[in-house]
């Protein structure tokens, strides 16, 4: 440990050990890559110089950094598509690279496909931003589940369901906290899940069998039974829950040589009953991770 002040927190005792360690590697000659000493200033000057609880800007400061974070994905995807049109990355151009591939790759240590998802993140939720949402997705994997609006050459939308379209029906169907298995469900109605539920498999093979003859999910099917069962639902729990009262067959009474005591009268052992409780009925079908 240095001599800075000693951590109160976890979250302390790790910025101290990052700080120390920055200062041991320019000691020894070495350079930090410029994001590591952005946030190495942000850390140094902002959070462990500047801040200790007692100012009351501190936390319009904070507050504005967490809530930013969250759009991160939108800037990175925005200069992502300009460097990718303008080939900004080409060594005549001030880059250091001769293809968008060898940039993601060498330069930002990423897949070009997810540089794609993340320009692609970026556009939706720019639509979404323009379409007055408040609430948006809060990560590039969400927002890239999204479909992107495609427009003919009169500007008309050609794919079946817009952004805004679809983002509105995940919001309604994750009730306010959309994520990336909500968006998948209304983009991609027809993918149906593995069974997640610890059914025996000719159990799910038939709830599926009968889904499939009414044209709706399982999902769905199991909704519509507990709709019509609510009412009577509780009954049916507490009725399995109940042990059943069994009465003792009756016996009958015997002389017994040199002995006349009798033994209590034989008492049947209820069966025991398997119950298969459920306590989510709506994962049934659908992947709930």
């Amino acid at each position: 440990m240095s001599k800075r002040q000693q951590p109160i927190t976890q979250m302390q005792g790790v910025l101290i050990h990052f700080l120390d360690g920055c200062q041991v590697l320019e000691a020894d000659g070495g350079k930090l890559p410029k994001e590591i000493e952005d946030l190495r200033e942000f850390i140094e000057y902002e959070i462990y110089r500047g801040m200790n609880g007692k100012d009351p800007r501190e936390f319009g400061i904070l507050d504005n950094q967490i809530r930013g974070g969250f759009l991160a994905y939108v800037y990175q995807g925005i200069c992502l598509e300009r460097v990718s049109y303008y080939q900004s990355y080409l060594p005549e151009k001030g880059g250091d690279y001769y293809s968008f591939k060898d940039y993601c790759e060498y330069g930002l240590k990423i897949s070009t496909f997810k540089a794609m998802q993340l320009m692609k993140a970026a556009r939706n939720t720019l639509i979404l931003i323009d379409r007055g949402f408040d609430i948006l997705p809060q990560s590039y994997s969400v927002a890239a589940a999204l479909p992107s609006d495609i427009t003919d050459g009169n500007g008309d939308l050609i794919n079946d369901l817009s952004t805004a379209e679809a983002w509105q029906e995940a919001i309604e169907l994750s009730g306010g906290k959309p994520g990336v298995k909500h968006v998948n469900a209304v983009v991609h109605p027809e993918k149906e899940a593995p069974n997640t539920v610890p059914l025996e498999g000719s159990k799910y093979e038939f709830l599926k069998e009968k889904a499939a003859e009414l044209g709706i999910s399982i999902k769905e099917m199991m909704s519509r039974f507990l709709d019509f069962c609510a009412e009577k639902f509780d009954d049916f729990i507490n009725h399995s829950e109940a042990e059943p009262e069994t009465e003792s067959p009756p016996t009958k009474k015997r002389k017994r040589r040199g002995n006349t005591s009798t033994k209590p009268p034989f008492k049947e052992k209820a069966s025991d009953k398997f119950h298969q409780r459920f306590d989510d009925y709506t994962s049934l079908g659908f992947d709930s991770s």
